[in-house]
C-alpha cells in the first residue's frame, strides 16, 4: 500500500504531543505502515522524555502505549486488507488478459482452418496439368474464393478488435478499482490518526472500521453433495374387493 507522503505528513503532525516541524526520514518516502508506526512512536517517546511531558498524570506512558498498540494493530489490519484488495484489482486486468489471449488463440485456429481450405483450392491448380487447364483453374478458384478471403480478413479484424476492447475495458476497470481502494485506504488511515489523537487525550482507543474494498473474491461455490438415496418404488399389488353375493328372496 502506498499513501501520499503529503497526507502522511499531515496525519503524523496531527498527533498530539509530536513536534510541529518534522522532516520525514528518507525511508518514509516509500510508505510502509510499519515504518510510519515506528516513526510516530519514536517521536512520541522523545516528546514524552522532555520535562513538559513528565508533568503529565501518572500512568500516561502506559496509556499512550495502549493507544499506539491499538493504532498499530488497526493500521496493520488496514494494510493487509488494502494489499489484498489491490491484488484483486490487478487480477481484473491479468485475468482479462489471460482470457483474451485464449479467445484470440481460438480465433487464430478458426482462421487457420479457413485459410487451409482456400490454399487447398488454389494449390489444386498447381498439379501436373496442361497450362490452359491451370489458367482456367486459377480463374475458377480465384473467383470462387473472393468471399472466403474477404471473410478471412474481416474475421481477423474482428478478432483483433475484440482482443483490444477486452484489454482496454479491463485496464480501465482495474485502474478505477485501484483508485477507489487507495481513496478508501487514505480516508480510513486519516480516521485512525484522529482516533490516536483522541486516545492520547482520553486514554481510550477505538478501532476504526475498515470498509469493504476492491472487487469480490472469486471463490467457487462449494459443490453440493446430495445425501438422498434413490430407491426403486415398491409396487404393491392391490387385491380387488370380492363382489358381494346377493341371494334371491324366496317367496313365502
Amino acid at each position: 500500500m502506498k499513501l501520499a507522503v503529503v497526507l502522511l505528513a499531515m496525519c503524523t503532525l496531527s498527533v498530539q504531543g509530536l513536534p510541529k516541524k518534522i522532516v520525514l526520514p528518507p525511508g518514509l518516502e516509500s510508505f510502509q505502515p510499519k515504518h510510519v508506526i515506528a516513526f510516530v512512536q519514536e517521536m512520541a517517546a522523545k516528546e514524552m522524555a522532555q520535562p513538559m511531558m513528565q508533568s503529565r498524570a501518572a500512568g500516561g506512558a502506559s496509556a499512550s502505549t495502549l493507544c499506539y498498540s491499538g493504532f498499530g494493530s488497526n493500521v496493520n489490519e488496514l494494510t493487509a486488507q488494502t494489499a489484498d484488495a489491490s491484488s484483486r484489482c490487478n487480477s481484473l486486468l491479468s485475468d482479462a488478459t489471460t482470457q483474451a489471449n485464449a479467445n484470440l488463440e481460438v480465433d487464430r485456429e478458426n482462421l487457420n482452418k479457413n485459410s487451409n481450405v482456400i490454399q487447398s483450392d488454389l494449390q489444386s491448380c498447381q498439379g501436373n496439368i496442361p497450362t490452359n487447364e491451370a489458367i482456367d483453374c486459377y480463374m475458377q478458384q480465384g473467383q470462387g474464393n473472393i468471399n472466403p478471403v474477404s471473410s478471412l480478413s474481416s474475421g481477423a479484424r474482428t478478432a483483433q478488435r475484440n482482443f483490444e476492447n477486452t484489454i482496454n475495458t479491463a485496464k480501465v476497470q482495474s485502474e478505477q478499482c485501484d483508485f477507489e481502494v487507495s481513496q478508501n485506504s487514505e480516508t480510513t488511515s486519516a480516521k485512525m490518526f484522529a482516533n490516536l489523537n483522541s486516545c492520547l487525550a482520553g486514554n481510550e482507543w477505538v478501532d476504526v472500521p475498515i470498509p469493504e474494498m476492491g472487487p469480490p473474491s472469486q471463490t467457487p461455490a462449494p459443490t453440493e453433495v446430495s445425501t438422498e438415496t434413490t430407491e426403486e418404488p415398491v409396487t404393491v399389488e392391490s387385491t380387488p374387493d370380492p363382489t358381494p353375493t346377493v341371494e334371491p328372496e324366496t317367496e313365502n
